[in-house]
């Protein structure tokens, strides 16, 4: 199995993949597309400070796309309720890069923050 010597007790993985169910009376399964151990991992968090309009979201969504990895991406924002955290689908996951950081910076400005944790010392993503 490719992914064996990281599937053991106790080990921190991030595993991406689709769960597939024929018929309702099926037992979902899980496909996986990859596993990655946590060790040197980050979780790449963008904080949304003001709403963006379309063209914005648009643009941020490409910029991510250029960086695309295997560090997950969690959008914060505010709502009614308070804060609402959204992990973002795998396929806008990214090589989480100062360069990358720097680049959202200077393209929003005040309208967003970003954080780079290392998933070792983060919160738990609750997926």
């Amino acid at each position: 199995m490719e992914y064996a010597p990281f599937l053991e007790p106790e080990q921190r993985v991030i595993i991406s993949g689709k769960v597939s169910k024929r018929s309702e009376e099926d037992v979902p399964t899980i496909i996986i597309d990859s596993v990655k151990p946590v060790d040197n991992s980050n979780i790449f968090t963008i904080e949304l400070k003001e709403e963006l309009n379309y063209e914005e979201l648009f643009l941020m969504k490409n910029m991510l796309c250029d960086y695309k990895g295997s560090d997950p991406v969690m959008i914060k924002l505010s709502d009614d309720t308070g804060e609402v955290k959204v992990l973002s689908a795998s396929m806008f996951w990214v090589d989480s890069k100062n360069e990358l950081s720097n680049k959202l910076t200077k393209q929003f400005g005040d309208k967003i923050s970003i954080s780079i944790k290392s998933l070792d010392n983060a919160e738990p993503l609750g997926v």
